[in-house]
């Protein structure tokens, strides 16, 4: 079931959709990052609500998956290629902003957070599992610490 709805006269949301979304509508925010990856997107029951007054986030539900393979990214100038696993991404709300936390499937480690708040500023905190991911960290070395964060208005 999926479906756009006005609740009252205050929430205009979307509930339960599922559904495919092309990795390259990711592109116009990855390629600053000199990021790209393979495959599509799945989306599993996402419901998003706003409160059209304000404008604020009400509240956030749903998954998004990715189901592994190729992706691109720059290191010391230099474009890599890595095989990566099975990504699962958590819908949120939180602090009046969309939430999503995306883990690696098999193990559920924290890979990246993302945020974007009602203002229009997006927000990601990258955690070191990633760079374990494309094999530039020890598997050894913990990955719930935090690499860094960048921030950026993107509407």
């Amino acid at each position: 079931t999926q479906g756009v709805a006005i609740l009252g006269i205050r929430q205009l949301g979307m509930k339960h959709w599922d559904g495919f979304v092309d990795g390259s509508w990711l592109s116009r925010f990855l390629d600053q990052q000199k990021i790209s990856f393979d495959h599509r997107l799945q989306l599993t029951q996402v419901s998003i609500w706003l409160n059209y007054r304000k404008p604020l986030m009400s509240s956030a539900s749903g998954q998004l998956t990715w189901p592994g393979g190729i992706a691109h990214y720059s290191m010391n100038e230099k474009m890599q290629s890595v095989q990566f696993p099975a990504l699962t991404g958590s819908f949120s709300h939180e602090k009046d902003q969309l939430q999503l936390a995306v883990t690696e499937t098999r193990t559920q480690g924290s890979v990246v957070q993302f945020s974007v708040t009602a203002d229009g500023w997006g927000s990601a905190m990258v955690f070191k599992r990633m760079l374990k991911l494309i094999g530039q960290l020890n598997q050894k070395a913990k990955g719930d610490e935090l690499l860094f964060t960048f921030r950026e208005k993107i509407f």
